[in-house]
């Protein structure tokens, strides 16, 4: 005695999973076409497992940020000219943070870089 393979369907139309029965899973399910209904898919909003690495970095991306920031904003200003045009403050605002034990300082040159002409 053979018996019908079922098909399972990953994802049912609204239709189907409202009155939980089985759809097809086509573009216009039999469901939907026997009762004359626009079938349609509604995605999931929420995935799950562990999220990715991209979700992760942009999720810390606060802490990463001012920790970048603190030594740029701690070195001089560069010399300027008196042809060259004054240097245009900062919008962006910055909280101040505790500062980094020695180890995990960013070590700069000392001297301002000038580019040769």
């Amino acid at each position: 005695m053979s018996r019908k393979q079922r098909t399972n369907v990953t994802n049912a139309c609204f239709y189907c999973k409202q009155r939980h029965i089985k759809c097809t899973g086509t573009a216009t399910c039999t469901n939907c076409s026997n009762r004359n209904l626009r079938c349609f898919f509604i995605t999931p909003n929420k995935r799950r497992g562990p999220k990715s690495r991209w979700q992760l970095l942009h999720e810390n991306h606060q802490f990463f940020l001012p920790t970048l920031e603190q030594p740029l904003l701690q070195l001089p200003e560069p010399l300027l000219s008196n042809s060259q045009m004054p240097v245009q403050q900062s919008v962006l605002t910055i909280p101040q943070l505790s500062p980094l034990p020695y180890s995990q300082t960013l070590q700069f040159p000392t001297s301002p870089i000038v580019p040769s002409q």
